[in-house]
């Protein structure tokens, strides 16, 4: 919590991160409302999607305002802070909250590859997912979620030193942090790098599958010649929300850890201001809802109706369709 032993710097972003998870959580709130009560027939074939992006953003969010791991790197050597609420000297309990982290970390990313999958057998198979390959996408997702916490607990548990601060230790780190912060520290070397290694495989096999899926989805859409104008602008919008939300998590999370361990291994002194990183990984459960709100259209248009009072004009979901292959009237938005 916010102490008033906290440095200056820190308290900086400790505010940035906390201002963060308050703008999630009510950003991802109303995107519910919206999705709940003013979601058009023609969409409600993506409502579930949506309703489970939200609770991820909240669940990662929830994981963050816990844990707040700040992450520095100094002579070879990488100190883990979890500087969140819960303060306790207890390493088993500290690891198990680090664990926590790094599971709602790659299940944020994993559950990218989701929409795109979802969209692949809705456009390219004209089959529309039911609950068991739902349920069987979702679990997907958790499973990989829980590769690299797993390889961290054989890989680092029995090599992790933990350290509760005192004023004799703080000297130790790089920059300066309050007393009774809990901190692990560990030296990395390439035989303890199988965490990293899986975690890189993880992203870049989802990643895989995305850019797959995005091919055939846009050789599908782009092989109709009879689309309306309806259509071809709907899947713009939806283009473009599928790209902030598939860019954001690499862009804010993926490189800038990878590159952060990756520091370890060249000797790499890093300060304080890698807790930046934490701060950028805060703001993607906000960057996600969003862009969702922003790019779909009567989401946007409810929006603008509750700000500036105006009427809300009917939207035109007609879709011409004939000679198709099939009716892609329901193909809108995620």
């Amino acid at each position: 919590m916010l102490g008033e032993n906290c440095p200056a710097g820190l308290l900086y972003y400790r505010v940035l991160e906390q201002g963060a998870a308050a703008i999630s959580y009510c950003v991802n709130a109303f995107l519910i409302y919206l999705i709940v009560f003013h979601t058009p027939n023609d969409l409600k074939v993506y409502s579930r999607l949506l309703l489970c992006s939200c609770v991820v953003d909240c669940l990662f969010t929830t994981a963050l305002f816990f844990t707040e791991p700040h992450a520095i790197v100094s002579e070879g050597v990488y100190f883990v802070a979890l500087n969140g609420p819960i303060h306790t000297p207890n390493p088993s309990l500290c690891f198990f909250l680090l664990c926590i982290f790094l599971f709602t970390f790659y299940f944020t990313v994993v559950f990218v590859t989701v929409p795109f999958v979802y969209r692949y057998f809705l456009i390219c198979r004209n089959t529309l997912i039911n609950d068991a390959r739902f349920y069987l996408l979702m679990a997907w997702s958790i499973l990989s979620g829980t590769f690299v916490p797993i390889a961290c607990y054989f890989c680092y548990y029995d090599h992790m030193w933990s350290i509760l601060l005192s004023k004799d230790t703080i000297s130790f780190l790089p920059c300066d942090y309050p007393a009774q912060i809990p901190f692990f520290a560990m030296e990395l070397t390439w035989a303890t790098a199988t965490p990293l290694l899986i975690g890189a495989f993880t992203i870049t096999y989802n990643y895989t599958v995305i850019i797959w899926c995005s091919v055939k989805i846009w050789s599908k859409v782009n092989s109709m010649r009879h689309m309306s104008q309806a259509v071809v602008t709907m899947n713009r919008q939806l283009n473009y929300m599928l790209l902030v939300q598939s860019v954001s998590p690499i862009a804010l999370m993926a490189v800038p850890v990878l590159a952060m361990f990756g520091a370890v291994f060249i000797g790499v002194k890093q300060g304080a201001g890698m807790v930046l990183v934490t701060v950028a990984l805060s703001w993607i459960p906000v960057l996600n809802p969003l862009s969702t709100i922003y790019f779909v259209k009567c989401y946007r248009i409810k929006i603008c109706s509750i700000l500036w009072n105006r009427k809300e004009g009917k939207q035109n979901t007609d879709v011409y369709t004939e000679n198709c292959e099939f009716d892609i009237s329901n193909d809108v938005f995620l």
